[in-house]
């Protein structure tokens, strides 16, 4: 497996696990605000794992003007 894919298996795995224990903690306290905070870290780690995947993906080549 190429480290590439076993690093977005893992991703993907630790994604799967936030979300259920969101959803469990939705059902087994329906009164517990604990669902908003994981949906946001869910969002976090979505977005910090796209911009790392572009960064490696396609450096970014800066425009130096003088």
């Amino acid at each position: 497996m190429i480290a590439g894919e076993w690093r977005q298996s893992n991703e993907r795995k630790s994604l799967i696990r936030l979300r259920l224990v969101s959803l469990i903690t939705k059902v087994l306290f329906p009164e517990f605000k604990l669902q908003s905070t994981l949906r946001y870290k869910i969002h976090q780690q979505h977005l910090n794992e796209k911009f790392a995947a572009e960064a490696k993906s396609s450096p970014k080549k800066r425009n130096v003007t003088k």
